[in-house]
């Protein structure tokens, strides 16, 4: 299951440590680097929490006093080296074989590294392959905003940390800043231990997610369509794959992918216009449209009719209709379209799909701004989205991020936020954020005839 969002541009974690993830007795000495104790069944289980968890360096474990199928397991947001007096054979300190590990705020170092990039064309991924190839480099650090979807303000690469100067409660959002310490033994005595604080509340938020609401969408922080193609590298691939091949290639892979192709003999790409919907139901008064107003929080209204719903529009006020194609009313809707090849006959799920994960097809309609904020669907459930017309941003996650970690901070954000909002404020600077073995979110473009199937 993916964590996915989407926008529409138009109308629309004396022995020494052994290895990157090997294991050594001996326990890491106290210090701010350290969490308290938590009590696994499972160091499996310990294990891959601190591998998913960006500020995870390793864990540190022996059998619980009291309980004998328990382990008694510390996380440490670093590991520096043993030293002999603090090898207790009881315990075992295992490193995450993530490369970097993140901290909030910016780096303080006396040995600032002069390595020739323009930062403004570095991708964060290319970045933090430059500093691990680099013997000297002991952390990369940056602005967590920037103009583009990509690249960096500005860059430091440091051959020792000194101190990491952490957020401040009245500081403005756009002037944090990221940084990333090498996960490595070589390279531990380089950096002062503490300055390494392990803050617990990481693991449920690790990035500012502070929301700002956009009143003019002129106004918003929002990328070009060119600028978001030039982002966008997953994979497009004919419709005409079979379906063996799409379930072996990507469905059981848990892969991404777009088909192009799959509507070229649906009605859907010369019916679906305003006009052609409008005399279609331009007389219907007992079908009624789930609808919401773009640029106005609040609550999805139902009962509307088509002619409520352009009544609306005609009055400079942005709509969005998203609407179960299970309702009353949309039966010639749904012979506009068909399922595409690599998708027949793969639907798993009985009749009596649980009404408590919603419908399985909608009908979609969104002027310049209209989309969703981050969600996952429904477990177990794989989506796939056909575009008409006009172009849609979509943002994907990697799989281990939950909604709770990238959704609008209520504590710094207007009550009940808009997709324009966490596009504006969040969405724009996803790719300057990692993940689990460093993996970003990932930009996609999706224009007409594009088919994407996330899983």
């Amino acid at each position: 299951m993916m964590l996915l969002n989407e926008l529409s541009f138009k109308f629309a974690v004396l022995v020494t440590i052994v290895s990157a993830a090997g294991a050594s007795i001996g326990r890491v000495q106290e210090g701010v680097f350290n969490s308290e104790s938590f009590d696994f069944d499972n160091i499996d289980d310990a294990m891959n929490h601190c591998d998913t968890f960006v500020s995870c360096a390793g864990i540190t474990y022996r059998p619980h006093e009291q309980l004998p199928d328990e382990w008694r397991v510390y996380f440490h947001s670093f590991i520096p080296p043993l030293l002999n007096n603090t090898i207790e054979h009881d315990w075992t300190t295992i490193r995450s074989d993530k490369h970097f590990v993140y901290h909030p705020g910016k780096v303080i170092s006396k040995k600032k590294m002069d390595i020739d990039v323009d930062p403004s064309r570095l991708s964060l991924s290319e970045a933090s392959a430059i500093c691990k190839s680099h013997n000297e480099c002991v952390a990369l650090s940056y602005p967590a905003s920037a103009q583009g979807l990509d690249g960096f303000e500005e860059i430091l690469f440091v051959a020792s940390v000194e101190n990491i100067t952490s957020p401040t409660d009245d500081m403005d959002v756009n002037d944090h800043w990221h940084t990333l310490v090498a996960n490595e033994e070589s390279k531990a005595e380089k950096a002062n231990a503490d300055a390494m604080v392990y803050i617990e509340e990481l693991e449920d938020r690790p990035y500012d997610t502070c929301c700002e609401r956009v009143v003019d969408i002129e106004k918003a922080h929002l990328p070009s369509i060119e600028q978001v193609q030039q982002m966008d590298t997953l994979p497009r691939i004919s419709c005409d794959i079979s379906k063996e091949d799409f379930q072996a290639q990507y469905e059981f892979t848990r892969t991404p992918v777009i088909l192009v192709g799959c509507d070229k003999d649906w009605p859907a790409k010369t019916e679906w216009t305003l006009e052609k919907l409008t005399e279609r139901y331009r007389n219907d008064d007992t079908t009624t449209w789930r609808t919401k107003k773009i640029d106005e929080p609040g609550e999805w209204d139902d009962k509307l009719t088509w002619n409520e719903v352009m009544e609306m529009r005609s009055q400079n006020n942005g709509v969005y209709i998203f609407d179960p194609l299970e309702s009353s009313g949309k039966e010639s809707i749904d012979q506009d379209y068909s399922t595409p090849t690599p998708m027949e006959g793969t639907d798993y799920f009985p009749p009596d799909f649980p009404p408590a994960w919603g419908n399985r097809r909608w009908f979609c309609l969104g002027e310049r701004g209209s989309g969703s904020v981050p969600h996952s669907d429904p477990f177990a459930t794989d989506a796939w989205n056909s575009l008409i017309s006009g172009h849609k941003w979509w943002i994907l996650y990697p799989h281990d991020v939950e909604e709770s970690m990238v959704t609008c901070d209520p504590a710094c954000s207007p009550q009940d936020p808009e997709a324009l909002d966490w596009y504006s404020s969040i969405g724009r600077h996803a790719a300057r954020t990692s993940y689990a073995n460093g993996a970003t979110p990932m930009h996609i473009l999706q224009k007409a005839g594009a088919y994407l199937s996330s899983v």
